[in-house]
């Protein structure tokens, strides 16, 4: 256990029990200081990561109950909200695209077929991430392209990738496809599923799978071609390299490879 743990897991427990030892503030229940001090004990142990995040996040299950505060039926309720296990799912799904390179696969597919065009390339990156975000979190997402794209930046420009237009276009439009494509579905990404959960329990109207996407995909066709313009057209204003003739390079295809091997 390293240093910062350790400290992480007695902070917390001294914390979490001292807080029992003052009065319970006006206006808060005994059972309410209770759950503060729960609070803080996991805050504590999640920041630190003293023990396995997962463990922390089941503390309430044994303890809310032990205490007393509420019974076990209760507590383990929000456990299995329909909007946490669709999460879950998302993430089964982020775990498995990432232990086949399933992501690879379809970055490089559509890429490949976006054309030798600088813009063309980020708009073959924007498509793939917006693709992949619309079922998987866009972090995920990002974090799974970015060295693909860094690596196609590489092979156009050679050294001259770092800082170059083309290379701040491509990251951004990977980014930017991300957070487009995040919309299309529920589980593209957790704020979807908040919007969802909160409608449901404040104003009682229920979004199905396929109600989302009536209206997010329709949102993704129109934003990804507007970005990309915004991205090529007007922020950067991304041109084909020149060859030492001032003409238009033809230089072959970045991502003219063999795909079988991912």
């Amino acid at each position: 256990m390293r240093a910062s743990q350790r400290v992480g897991l007695t902070i917390g427990v001294v914390f979490g029990l001292g807080l029992q030892l003052l009065p319970v503030p006006e206006g808060l229940s005994p059972d309410g200081w209770i759950v503060v001090s729960l609070a803080i004990l996991m805050v504590s142990w999640w920041v630190t990561e003293a023990i396995p995040i997962p463990v922390t996040s089941l503390l309430p299950l044994v303890v809310i109950p032990v205490t007393g505060v509420a019974p076990i039926a209760n507590v383990a309720v929000p456990y299995a909200s329909p909007i946490v296990l669709l999460l879950m799912g998302g993430f089964i799904i982020a775990k498995s695209v990432e232990r086949w390179n399933l992501h690879a696969r379809i970055a490089l597919n559509i890429v490949v077929r976006a054309g030798n065009h600088p813009s063309a390339l980020i708009g073959g990156f924007m498509i793939a991430s917006a693709v992949l975000s619309m079922w998987i979190s866009n972090t995920a997402t990002v974090i799974m392209l970015i060295p693909i794209a860094v690596s196609v930046s590489y092979a156009v420009l050679g050294e001259k990738a770092f800082r170059a237009p083309f290379t701040i276009a491509l990251l951004l439009g990977v980014a930017y496809g991300a957070s487009i494509g995040g919309l299309g579905t529920p589980v593209g990404t957790p704020t979807n599923l908040i919007v969802i959960g909160f409608l449901e329990r404040e104003a009682s109207q229920s979004i199905s799978f396929a109600q989302w996407m009536l209206i997010g995909i329709p949102t993704v066709v129109v934003m990804l071609p507007a970005a990309w313009v915004v991205l090529t057209r007007w922020g950067l204003r991304i041109k084909a390299p020149e060859n030492d003739s001032g003409c238009p390079s033809r230089k072959p295809h970045p991502l003219e490879i063999n795909l079988d091997h991912l």
